[in-house]
């Protein structure tokens, strides 16, 4: 009886250390290498995401920070040019490494060989190289399993870690990254009721802020006396929200400037307002730019410098050219020109810019972003090394020119 009761307490245990990892899932992602063309890049993607299908591990969620990034190592090429058939000859490693988004955190590596000949040249010969990635391939199974088993080990063993990491995040108001590391963590974890707490805290936080941004608005749209757009910015206020005072207090002020009878009459006259206009854009031969994925486009609007508050904001648009969807938008690293790292990061609502982390990317329409960097060390006059992450994609910026104003 003793027996039969340790084994079925086994059983569970293995049942729930099973279903935790299946609860595990990944996205894939393109190449981090400029050897490669976009053909092979984009082959490459597609093979990891039939990978990932195969093995029901597809992430469905926003918020999923673990991804596999492939890349591939040609190690040799030869060729029979000069024969009556020209067939080319190509050997190589694909490597799968499995990360966590937001942390870069290395959860595991798999390198498999491969090989492709081809008659033609050497792009025919890498096709042919793609093509023999079998995806059934058992190693591709065991690789996923045993990430996932790290990835769960991680978790067990960091809890606490983690939860500091999120709190901070909350704390300087980075509140949209704090539920996306919050989100990814698999419900299963020992803390996971301590991470829910800190998921509705940074959710209230959110609805705070969003709160205070609007009243704000509002209050610079009374101030400039257009006082439609301020009464439309105050009706999205719920009465719930912990602005709710301000806001009506704000409402009442609008109202009774809307109503009130002016002694004087005076004669109509057009007042114009003119909008922030960013400086001059800097022209593509000014800065070096790559972009790991083909089908996400990018450009800087501007690059300007405020000595008064001692920051850069770097004003650029992206284009997602792929099925539209959401994304994570972030920058994540800032070297200047003596080498200098800068960690005040964060996004400003200037020139109609989302400073959401989550940003709604449709196919073809363009996302503009505003990046501020803060905490300067001098006036710089241009930035070494920016890297910015969208749609699990890596954009490197280099020498990027600062305009003072």
């Amino acid at each position: 009886m003793k027996k039969s009761i340790t084994f079925v307490a086994l059983l569970v245990c293995i049942l729930f250390q099973s279903g935790a990892q299946n609860a595990i899932n990944f996205s894939a992602v393109y190449p981090d290498d400029d050897r490669l063309n976009n053909d092979v890049k984009e082959g490459l993607k597609q093979k990891v995401e039939q990978i990932i299908g195969r093995n029901n591990a597809g992430a469905t969620s926003v918020y999923n920070a673990f991804i596999i990034q492939p890349g591939l190592d040609v190690q040799d090429s030869k060729s029979t040019e000069g024969l009556v058939r020209n067939v080319t000859l190509v050997t190589g490693e694909l490597t799968l490494t499995a990360k966590n988004l937001y942390d870069e955190s290395v959860y595991g590596t798999l390198v498999v060989n491969l090989e492709g000949d081809a008659t033609g040249n050497r792009e025919a010969a890498l096709k042919a190289l793609l093509k023999n990635i079998k995806i059934t391939n058992p190693a591709f199974t065991r690789f996923i399993r045993t990430t996932r088993e790290k990835i769960m080990d991680h978790y067990m063993e960091n809890c606490q870690t983690i939860m500091t990491k999120a709190q901070t995040m909350i704390s300087t108001d980075k509140i949209e990254e704090a539920m996306g590391y919050l989100g990814s963590i698999p419900e299963v974890v020992p803390c996971y009721e301590d991470i829910s707490s800190l998921m509705t805290l940074a959710y209230s936080h959110a609805k705070t802020l969003a709160c205070d941004q609007k009243v704000l608005m509002a209050r610079s749209k009374y101030v400039m006396g257009d006082y439609e757009t301020a009464l439309e910015l105050l009706a999205e206020v719920p009465s719930s929200s912990t602005c709710r005072e301000s806001a009506k207090a704000l409402t009442d002020s609008i109202a009774k400037y809307i109503n009130k009878v002016p002694d004087t009459v005076f004669v109509d006259r057009e007042i114009v307002v003119e909008a922030e206009k960013p400086v001059a854009k800097p022209a593509n031969d000014q800065y070096r730019l790559n972009v790991s994925c083909p089908d996400l486009g990018f450009e800087i609007i501007s690059c300007e410098g405020h000595a008064s508050s001692q920051s850069i904001i770097l004003y650029c648009r992206l284009v997602n050219k792929a099925k539209g969807t959401d994304a994570y938008i972030r920058m994540y690293d800032v070297i200047d020109g003596n080498g200098a790292k800068y960690a005040n990061l964060e996004q400003s609502t200037m020139y109609g810019c989302s400073d959401r982390y989550y940003n709604s990317m449709p196919t073809d329409i363009p996302v503009a972003k505003c990046f501020v960097i803060k905490d300067l060390t001098g006036k710089l006059d241009k930035l070494a090394y920016v890297a910015i992450e969208a749609r699990n994609c890596k954009i490197e910026l280099r020498d990027v020119p600062v305009t003072w104003k």
